[in-house]
């Protein structure tokens, strides 16, 4: 007779009320059924939980978390302490089911790798900045011992956090972690150190698609400001058909910015693709201070970065020290492919301090599109001047007045991300010939098909075909 295994439960949540009830009544608040999933016990009106993966019904409306923290980790007060098997939070919706605090501490903390998932659901308002650098990390969430965050069709906003102002996921030795985010939003969330969004640190693999990441903010007061919107110190991050739009990284009184929409750091991967960095900026308040990289900061090391079908509009550095206005290379090797770069600035477009980047069928319109002595052209690129520090060559075209951009911005033109449309008469037309148009696995922006012939330089391709 074969053994029975206990399935996994559903536990719905019956009041909107904050409460873990020494003695039981009918109602299951969100608190106790975390402490059901917790205990595989019936806590207040709430079922059981397994011990596998349990799910945590919530209806439409508000839930506030509302018992005054003590910091404590049993889940008792303050914010929810997961821990034990798989648990799932599911909502009716983002915009119809949140999950909110106005304490001194987070939505959300998971213990002893258990992995979470939050799905059709928003994490709003958590705030542990009054917790110092130690213990304030991830506004909204927070996973410092590895495990997988799962992140659905959900939203992570207005979280405040020393590190991670959403969220923050660490994998010590021995405790990997991995980060899901699909079809979700940070917005609005800031910290005071790194990662104003999100910060991933340790071994941890990340993938963040079809999602947006933006309005996030970094400011430190104490050293510099990195990664306005994410901060990337794990061991790989893959980011596609994502928006990053109007992230910062601004330096206080003397101090740096690094990074305005993402900060790679401390030897990470990182594979961007199909995505769209607009309006994001890092500046410094104070003259001789570092600002670098608008868009993108890397100091990868040994680890590959790489960049494809994706547009840069907007992104900017502050003056007078402000480089790489929209990528900004200290350390690794950065490959940067079918990329489209336009009004980003009046400083250093693509800036190499001690990388290398090699730079191929891509647009690039900027008064100074390369800074840097390691820097290769692998040719069918435009651009606005004939660099020498580009290395452009023959089959390049450059000087140019004029792109043949339909708009100039990015817009809605099918796809996951807006996209920049060209003209017909545009330069980049069919430039690249078709051996070399296996790049991109012969797809644009869109993630629409490349004909299999010339292709045309940039994000974009004019004659490409809707997938079915």
């Amino acid at each position: 007779m074969l053994p029975a295994f206990a399935s996994a439960a559903t536990i719905k949540v019956t009041t909107h009320a904050d409460e873990l009830d020494a003695v039981p009544d009918a109602k299951c608040s969100v608190r106790e059924a975390v402490q059901s999933a917790n205990t595989n016990g019936a806590v207040g009106g709430c079922p059981a939980g397994s011990g596998q993966a349990d799910t945590i019904e919530l209806g439409k409306g508000h839930y506030s978390l509302t018992i005054p923290s003590t910091n404590e980790d049993a889940n008792v007060n303050g914010d929810l302490d997961v821990d034990g098997g798989k648990v799932v939070f599911r909502g009716k919706g983002d915009g119809v089911t949140d999950i909110n605090t106005n304490l001194a501490d987070r939505i959300a903390d998971t213990f002893n790798a258990t992995p979470v998932t939050f799905e059709d659901i928003q994490l709003f308002s958590g705030d542990v900045t009054s917790l110092g650098t130690g213990s304030g990390r991830g506004g909204d969430i927070r996973a410092s011992e590895g495990g997988v965050v799962t992140l659905s069709r959900a939203t992570v906003n207005h979280g405040e956090a020393y590190v991670g102002g959403g969220l923050y996921l660490n994998g010590p030795v021995g405790l990997p972690g991995k980060l899901k985010v699909t079809r979700s939003t940070f917005i609005t969330n800031h910290s005071t150190g790194l990662g104003g969004a999100l910060d991933v640190v340790g071994d941890v693999t990340s993938k963040i698609s079809k999602s947006r990441i933006t309005e996030n903010t970094v400011t430190d007061t104490t050293g510099s400001s990195e990664g306005g919107g994410v901060s990337n110190r794990g061991t790989k991050m893959t980011i596609s058909d994502t928006e990053f739009v109007e992230n910062s990284a601004t330096g206080d009184d003397m101090q740096a910015a690094y990074g305005g929409a993402i900060h790679n750091a401390d030897g990470s991967e990182l594979a961007v693709r199909r995505s769209l960095f607009e309006g994001n900026s890092a500046s410094a308040p104070t003259a001789g201070y570092f600002e670098g990289g608008g868009a993108i900061f890397t100091i990868a090391n040994a680890a590959p970065v790489s960049i494809t079908n994706t547009t840069f509009y907007g992104n900017s550095v502050g003056l007078p020290n402000g480089k790489g206005a929209a990528v900004y290379i200290s350390s690794g090797s950065v490959i940067v492919a079918n990329a489209t770069f336009n009004a980003n600035g009046t400083e250093s477009l693509l800036e190499e301090a001690n990388g290398y980047l090699l730079v191929r069928n891509s647009m690039l319109q900027g008064f100074d599109p390369c800074v840097g002595t390691s820097i290769d052209s692998g040719d069918y690129n435009v651009a606005s001047f004939d660099d020498p520090e580009c290395d452009f060559q023959p089959e390049d075209v450059t000087s140019l007045s004029t792109f043949g951009f339909k708009t100039g911005n990015p817009e809605t033109n099918g796809g996951e991300t807006r996209t920049i449309a060209l003209k017909k008469s545009s330069p980049a037309i069919d430039l690249i010939p078709k051996p070399f148009c296996d790049v991109t696995d012969r797809e644009d922006q869109r993630g629409y098909k490349r004909p299999k012939r010339n292709c045309d330089s940039g994000a974009y391709e004019r004659k490409a075909k809707k997938p079915n």
